[in-house]
């Protein structure tokens, strides 16, 4: 073991800073420009090997086998964020060109350890360091809609380098942890090579450590399906990505297993980027800076700030701690009604989601329903199955009364495993137009699964949002419609006294202008309220 140069003190615990010999000072600088290079890929994994082999050994109240966070209890706590997408001053993004209709990308994206303790980046089948998921989002021209267009698989980190560039770096970690203050950097050649992982068996927010645990995956983990110039990568539809005028915006979303579970709400950044045109194989560029710790539908509230139809963000926690955020904007059409838009993202909930509803007030019409997912692919569906199901939700509008309510809505895990849920990770659109303006209502969300492991009765889960007003009431007994109750409506009434089907004056609609009526009218008395 290397000598103690320095004993610092983090947390109430001493943590060794270790002396880097002349080789080892320019390992990082040497595998970052290695990486640069897609030809120079096996140099650069033979580097991160001997980086591993070379690590430091462990303190002896460390141990490897059991985690570093369990010497560093207490109060320290790891906070892992997205500082970079594309890295700074130049544009590292991929784009590998079209396979069928399908464009495929990746990006580079450097993290960085924003918290008081240092971070597990164990590389190998442990599971014990963070996956990279990519996300491409797209915003109409016209600003009314934010929809999910494309994802990856997900990249597996290894060997933490300990870069200098988000804060005070305390480094001396060794290669399977992420000092304090300090960043890892993925290239985009790196985050969209072939030896990606399914999203499908990660739970982010895992109530346990270990090989359950939150954030953890099994190994061996199969590799993708299809083509191999697109299999696993951000995969995007070519038709998404010819809309004239839309704005692009890339997420990046880290998942770990050893931050506190409060920690796991910022994971998320996003930036937005030009596409390049058709076959795609231009450079993407980035021209403004990154927006950390924030999911991309911030984008949709940001464009929309500041008028008089807002984007609203809602966050909405499970019972296992997973968040949802519902976005909405409710826009005027102009000729008598208006546009319910919604954008349900789902953070990080293993339990997802496999229904959508609002309330809808007994007579409001609604039309032009709408509904928006993104595609799985690549073999990402449970063993033996192929690819999720993409069927879309279907809305229906059900209910009478007090109990109507419009909902979109999929199969549930004990229908279908493979059914198309809400999973981590994704943005689904919901969309209608009604004839009555907003007012606040309570959004209900249904679980896709019963229990982590997914069997069960699906439990729900409420949130503020808005949804269409009931319609305005009739103000009974105002006969001429002037916003009075008076002498002329009584004079009309009596007027049409009698047998009377269809007569404006038969409040009770049984036909007969008779004395029901009149003690409706008189019960209604002055102006309309």
């Amino acid at each position: 073991m290397r000598k103690c140069l320095t004993a610092l003190s983090i947390a109430g615990f001493v943590v060794c800073a270790i002396a880097l010999s002349t080789g080892e000072e320019g390992l990082a600088s040497e595998r970052a420009s290695a990486e640069e290079a897609t030809v120079e890929a096996a140099g650069v994994e033979a580097q991160r090997q001997l980086a591993v082999e070379q690590k430091e050994e462990w303190p002896e109240s460390i141990s490897s086998d059991t985690g570093i966070r369990t010497a560093m209890s207490g109060p320290a706590q790891i906070d892992i964020s997205v500082s970079r997408i594309g890295k700074n001053t130049q544009h590292d993004y991929r784009e590998y060109g079209i396979a069928g209709d399908i464009a495929a990308f990746s990006a580079a994206t450097t993290a960085c350890n924003v918290g008081t303790e240092i971070a597990e980046w164990v590389s190998g089948s442990s599971g014990r360091h963070p996956l990279i998921a990519q996300n491409m989002y797209r915003m109409s021209a016209d600003g009314e809609r934010f929809e999910m267009i494309g994802m990856s698989w997900l990249k597996h980190s290894f060997c933490a380098l300990s870069e200098p560039s988000c804060g005070n770096c305390i480094s001396g970690t060794g290669c399977e942890a992420l000092g304090i203050g300090c960043a890892d950097t993925y290239t985009a050649s790196r985050n969209g090579s072939t030896n990606l992982g399914p999203r499908r068996d990660v739970n982010p927010v895992g109530l346990q450590y270990g090989g359950s645990g939150p954030g953890t995956h099994d190994h061996p983990y199969p590799s993708p399906s299809g083509p191999g110039l697109i299999a696993g990568r951000l995969q995007v539809n070519v038709n998404d990505l010819s809309h004239a005028g839309a704005k692009y915006y890339i997420e990046i979303h880290y998942v770990t297993h050893d931050e506190d579970l409060n920690n796991r709400y910022n994971n998320a950044s996003w930036v937005h980027v030009n596409m390049p045109p058709s076959p795609y194989t231009g450079n993407i560029t980035s021209n403004l800076p990154i927006s950390e710790q924030q999911i991309a539908l911030i984008a949709w509230q940001e464009e929309w700030e500041g008028t008089e139809t807002p984007v609203m963000i809602q966050e909405i926690k499970d019972s296992q701690r997973g968040m949802f955020q519902l976005a909405w904007r409710v826009s005027d059409n102009g000729e008598g009604t208006w546009h319910y838009e919604y954008a349900l993202h789902n953070l990080n909930s293993h339990l997802a989601a496999s229904s959508f509803a609002i309330p809808i007030p007994e007579g409001v019409t609604l039309t032009n329903f709408g509904f928006h997912d993104v595609f799985y692919h690549s073999g990402d569906g449970y063993p033996g199955s192929g690819t999720f199901d993409g069927t879309d939700w279907a809305a229906e509008d059900t209910g009478a009364g007090g109990s109507r309510v419009l909902a979109w809505s999929t199969v549930t895990f004990d229908d279908n495993p493979n059914g198309n849920a809400l999973r981590w990770g994704t943005t689904y659109n919901f969309r209608f137009d009604a004839d009555t303006p907003p007012q606040n209502t309570t959004a209900a969300i249904v679980h896709y699964r019963g229990s982590t492991d997914g069997p069960g009765a699906p439990g729900s889960l409420n949130g503020t949002t808005q949804g269409p007003s009931p319609l305005e009431a009739d103000c009974v007994g105002d006969i001429d419609t002037d916003g009075d109750v008076d002498a002329f409506d009584l004079a009309m009434l009596l007027g049409a006294w009698g047998p009377n089907p269809g007569n404006p004056a038969d409040f009770d609609g049984d036909g007969d202008v008779d004395a029901f009526d009149l003690a409706m009218l008189l019960g209604a008395w002055g102006p309309c309220s």
